[in-house]
């Protein structure tokens, strides 16, 4: 009813229009009202161990709990394009099985901008790309380890981190932070393909 009534009030006088000037409202805020009203696991702890299970959060912008992703050998890929917060923690983890070995290859959230806890990654035999374009922030520790098959980890946006912990990563030999750690008390490397240099004055 609000957004009619703006629509309605173009081309009406100066007068009339400011009769409407209370009913205006931000259409982000109405859209990401309506997302979040629709979306059917917005908190509490939630897993995904296939795409179907993340296609699910592709209804969420904020998840107010734990999401645990757990690389089976059901799917080869996820993507989960949409969630751009997750307050508790996000584990990306294999299930400790002989299976890993033909699990999970690539994991992406594009527009995943904030976690409020914290981030670990792996151990996963099989996973080669770690695609976090949008991420600026992590509350707590960003723990990368023990996935002797990644190459690729993509951080351009990540300032701010409690501790960054990169572990037995053999083929992991760049790791660019484009727009470069402002805000970092700990940083721990072990078993890299390459020396991979963090700049930061926080350190």
């Amino acid at each position: 009813m609000f957004i009619k009534a703006v629509v309605l009030g173009v081309g009406l006088s100066g007068a009339m229009l400011g009769e409407y000037s209370a009913f205006k409202v931000n259409i982000s805020d109405i859209i990401f009202g309506i997302v979040q009203a629709i979306c059917p696991i917005n908190s509490g702890e939630y897993t995904v161990t296939n795409q179907m299970d993340a296609d699910t959060l592709n209804m969420c912008q904020t998840f107010n709990g734990t999401l645990n992703v757990l690389s089976t050998t059901s799917t080869n890929t996820i993507s989960v394009p949409a969630l751009k917060n997750i307050t508790g923690d996000l584990y990306i983890v294999g299930d400790g099985s002989l299976s890993n070995l033909t699990s999970m290859s690539y994991f992406s959230m594009q527009s995943l901008e904030f976690v409020g806890g914290t981030i670990t990654v792996g151990p996963l035999f099989n996973l080669a790309t770690l695609d976090l374009p949008a991420l600026a922030a992590v509350g707590e520790q960003f723990a990368i380890s023990e996935n002797p098959r990644l190459s690729t980890v993509n951080l351009p946006n990540l300032t701010t981190v409690e501790a960054l912990t990169l572990h037995e990563l053999p083929l992991l030999a760049d790791l660019n932070f484009v727009a470069g750690l402002k805000d970092i008390t700990g940083y721990t490397r072990e078993s890299l393909g390459a020396e991979i240099q963090v700049e930061t004055s926080q350190i």
